[in-house]
């Protein structure tokens, strides 16, 4: 699910240190056109078990952009790969994914084009464009996009602003089916909030859907009407950064009034349990399980001396663990967070004497770590798991290239 961005500070080297638990399976390489720059950003899975990859490759000079997707079997080998023309990708430190599959195997995916505004993209399974639609720029604020996703009865879906704020649902033809205001936002009002807290939207196999605009969560069924409401005042918070579904709960990340707050709540937007953290402006992410384990982890800066918490909550007991540190090193910042069970599995970027270093430690239901994976010299995008394995992707350096797109397969002995 979000974030600020970190440059890799280059190496020419990649070294690998994991536990003994940990066995690489495979990595791949994506090079790009010759003269380019080549990153992975997002991973997300079909329904046949492929993995699709979001990339981005860009001139030298960062002045030209194309976005690639990338469709990998289960063992790494490229299927097919699909380039998109003068299109950036959103930030690739948000936490947010955008590029989403359905259960007909269509691939949805947003990017920017400079000048013109946001491109939504659908492709079908094997790589074709179905529809592009360019959100121009309105008169009065720009037409932002904060989030996508693709539900399970086939509808995509964009949030942003258009240039209301909104939610609006898309059919595999690329027809508006309904769109859903939200209700009022925060900065309607003039009352800041960090980029991360602009909005998110989350489904679950019920085809329940959930969007929040920062100072509310929606919950909506397939027809785009909303069923149930929750706000920052009934959560007495200043804004939400992050939520995450399950079948029958949602986890919430909010912030604010000098406190950080994680809650769960049932499928009807009621709080059934919450936790408090005495830390005032950061930002974070977490992810929930189906049996209910949440993971988290948000920081209040990325410098020394600045703190990040990591942890893991359910509604039965509250804490399961959480472990507060300060910042060493030259830099650190949360890259992602995954909850597989009752395995927390949090990833995040730091710096030590110019080396860029990807570090993911994996929980099992306990404060101590079980599971490291740590390489040197890679800087980590984002991480994806699922029940064959971890994956690790992002860009590395070598003595020819900048950055090139670099994807890693683990599993847990």
């Amino acid at each position: 699910m979000k974030k600020g961005s970190l440059p890799l500070i280059g190496l020419t080297v990649t070294a690998l240190s994991i536990t003994a638990c940990v066995q690489q399976i495979w990595q791949v390489t994506y090079e790009g056109p010759d003269q380019h720059f080549s990153e992975f950003h997002e991973l997300t899975q079909d329904s046949s078990g492929n993995l699709v990859v979001l990339a981005e490759i860009k001139t030298p000079d960062s002045n030209n952009s194309s976005q690639a997707i990338l469709k990998y079997d289960s063992q790494g080998n490229l299927i097919w790969e699909t380039i998109i023309p003068h299109v950036f990708n959103f930030d690739g430190f948000s936490g947010k994914d955008f590029i989403a599959t359905s259960p007909d195997n269509h691939i949805f995916t947003a990017g920017i084009t400079i000048g013109e505004g946001n491109k939504l993209t659908l492709l079908n399974e094997d790589g074709d464009i179905q529809w592009t639609n360019v959100i121009g720029y309105g008169f009065q604020e720009p037409s932002i996009l904060f989030d996508i996703e693709a539900t399970y009865d086939n509808q995509f879906l964009a949030l942003g602003l258009y240039p209301d704020y909104n939610l609006v649902s898309y059919n595999e033809d690329g027809d508006v089916l309904w769109e859903n205001d939200g209700g009022s936002r925060l900065d309607a009002f003039n009352i800041n909030r960090p980029p991360q807290a602009m909005g998110e939207v989350v489904v679950n196999t019920n085809n329940d859907i959930f969007f929040s605009n920062g100072s509310a969560i929606n919950k909506l069924n397939t027809d785009g009407e909303t069923t149930a409401r929750i706000t920052t005042n009934d959560l007495d918070v200043g804004y939400i950064v992050d939520i995450d579904a399950s079948d029958d709960q949602l986890a919430v990340l909010s912030m604010g009034n000098g406190i950080t707050k994680i809650s769960i709540l049932d499928n009807n937007l009621n709080v059934i349990e919450s936790r408090t953290v005495t830390m005032g402006y950061s930002t974070g992410q977490l992810a929930i399980s189906n049996n209910g384990n949440v993971c988290v982890s948000f920081q209040n800066g990325i410098v020394p001396g600045f703190r990040y918490v990591n942890g893991e909550m359910n509604a039965d007991i509250g804490w399961v663990w959480a472990d507060s540190k300060h910042i060493v090193e030259d830099i650190r910042e949360i890259r992602s967070v995954s909850a597989i069970q009752n395995s927390c599995r949090i990833t995040m970027i730091h710096s030590l004497e110019d080396t860029t270093i990807s570090e993911t430690t994996i929980n099992n239901g306990r404060l101590q770590i079980s599971d490291t994976i740590k390489k040197s010299g890679f800087a980590s995008f984002n991480t994806y798991s699922n029940d064959s394995g971890f994956y690790s992707l992002g860009f590395t350096s070598s003595d020819t290239q900048e950055n090139l797109a670099q994807m890693f397969k683990y599993t847990f002995k």
